[in-house]
């Protein structure tokens, strides 16, 4: 029996799952030479490390909140996803260009 007919028999289509897949990995590959979104992971990458290096500062002064940074500061914090999202709606900075961090509480715990 061929391989087609095997696959029938199964009733999978691979043909249309590798087309998918290539077409996702083709829109990745545009993206990630797009000069634009190149910036702006450049951009996220930074504000991560800038985020790491000054946890405790940013602990002692944000404890328990929710953060958006941008450009290594904080542009927005909140109690709540919906309070950050409704002050930066506010401010009219798009949250798909930020860095969104929380910082527990002292006494909370998580188990791994």
């Amino acid at each position: 029996m061929d391989q087609q007919k095997r696959r029938k028999r199964r009733g999978k289509e691979p043909e249309k799952r590798i087309n998918t897949v290539q077409y996702i990995l083709e829109i990745a590959r545009e993206k990630m030479e797009d000069p634009e979104v190149l910036e702006i992971l450049k951009r996220s990458g930074k504000d991560s490390e800038w985020f790491s290096k000054n946890y405790e500062t940013l602990r002692s002064k944000f404890e328990g909140k929710i953060l958006a940074i941008k450009n290594n500061d904080v542009v927005s914090e909140a109690d709540t996803v919906e309070e950050l999202l409704d002050k930066l709606e506010e401010k009219k900075e798009n949250v798909g260009f930020l860095l969104i961090e929380t910082i527990p509480p002292k006494n909370l715990s998580f188990i791994l």
